[in-house]
């Protein structure tokens, strides 16, 4: 009886244990609550961020943000565990590079907005070429050392342009203004305000790094209807990127793209920039590979293989149920049969040993007779084994008695 409460808790727990991993599975249970983390003085990223918790906490999740310094430490608290999403411009390979081993454990969520390549100088640029406005410049940027200072030094370091000098513009004096983002943003109308002009790239400069990158497309702005002073500005862009670690479950990631996806509209009412955002997603351009719960929303209504066959899986298992059941069904005849069998000869044993007429040679002969009727049918299989031996081992003891009387 002292048995039974230890097999009880034993029951419990494995119960408990089936509970626990239930609840907590991606399936049942996929993660609401994400940290984003993101540099606190990048300017789009801050404004993505904003839109982005609000759509998502609209739609029941968790959102808290950790700040950095600098992008690359934001993504590198994703990759560590220590944050959940950060946002990386996809040209940044130089992202990679920083992050080392760690750049593995992160995937791709979903593109988010393209961002394009501005500039702005105070000097006339008519009749000028990209390296004529850009060499022996001091060059302006948002944070010294942060993502975008690594992106516009491996553009100057592919075409070639030297003497450069780049400081953080809100410290230093600058002549050319460098950052990701729209024309028509507050950023650069402030720019334009302040007496700036915006930079239009030559077309063999964008040729030339656009296919020498395939993260980067041509992108023209034309001139705002009715302002003379307005003209066409060419460029490139590249994709800011929302991206998770690979062990965020994939059905939290499922969700999440949903929700974004779905949440369109509400983000282009809130800026245009998000009129990017869709399911048509070129992976092989992608600075980190699409996260497996994206991949499986983008392929929602492809049917599985079971959805595909599932009438012919169908039959195919009724098929070797109706065999099974039959085969089943002609062993447990068979075996019945073969007890029915040795059933008779027990029933024949009892009977020569109840006669009482019979001399000792007598029931010897017929109980030897017997056994080699029962020999036989074992041999033929038309009789078990295990039950043969049985009556073979009581026809010896019974023929042994015989002979010692």
């Amino acid at each position: 009886m002292k048995k039974y409460p230890s097999r009880l808790y034993t029951l419990a727990s494995i119960l408990g244990l089936i509970a626990l991993t239930v609840v907590s599975c991606d399936i049942y249970h996929p993660q609401k609550r994400f940290r984003i983390a993101v540099p606190k003085t990048d300017v789009l990223y801050n404004t993505m961020l904003s839109h982005v918790k609000s759509l998502l906490e609209r739609a029941g999740y968790e959102i808290s943000v950790v700040y950095t310094d600098r992008n690359i430490e934001a993504n590198q608290l994703v990759a560590k565990g220590e944050a959940d999403l950060a946002f990386v411009n996809n040209v940044s390979s130089h992202i990679i590079e920083g992050l080392g081993d760690d750049a593995s454990e992160l995937r791709c969520v979903l593109p988010m907005t393209k961002r394009a390549l501005l500039g702005f100088t105070r000097q006339p640029t008519r009749g000028q070429n990209t390296r004529q406005i850009l060499e022996n410049k001091t060059i302006g940027v948002e944070i010294l050392n942060g993502e975008g200072h690594g992106n516009i030094t491996q553009l100057f370091s592919r075409a070639h342009i030297n003497n450069i000098r780049i400081v953080q513009s809100d410290r230093d004096s600058f002549d050319v203004r460098l950052f990701w983002g729209s024309p028509y943003s507050n950023r650069s109308q402030q720019m334009l305000d302040s007496g700036w002009q915006a930079i239009s790239f030559s077309e063999d400069w964008v040729d030339f790094q656009t296919l020498g990158d395939p993260t980067l497309e041509p992108l023209t702005f034309p001139a705002l209807p009715g302002d003379l002073h307005s003209t066409a500005i060419h460029t490139f862009a590249t994709d800011a990127i929302l991206v998770t670690r690979k062990d965020v479950g994939e059905n939290a990631i499922f969700q999440l793209a949903e929700t974004i996806l779905q949440g369109k509209m509400a983000l282009v009412r809130k800026d245009p920039m998000y009129r990017s955002i869709s399911e048509s997603i070129s992976r092989s351009t992608l600075l980190f590979p699409l996260h497996e719960g994206t991949s499986s929303y983008l392929r929602r209504d492809t049917p599985t293989f079971l959805e595909r066959y599932a009438d012919t899986l169908a039959l195919v298992l009724s098929i070797a149920v109706l065999l099974y059941s039959i085969v089943q069904a002609v062993n447990n005849r068979l075996r019945q049969i073969k007890k029915d069998r040795i059933d008779q000869y027990f029933l024949e044993f009892l009977d020569i040993r109840s006669k009482n007429d019979l001399t000792v040679q007598q029931q010897s002969d017929r109980l030897n007779d017997l056994f080699q009727r029962a020999l036989l049918q074992m041999t033929n299989e038309k009789m078990d084994k295990n039950d043969f031996h049985i009556f073979s081992r009581l026809l010896q003891q019974e023929l042994t008695n015989l002979r010692l009387r």
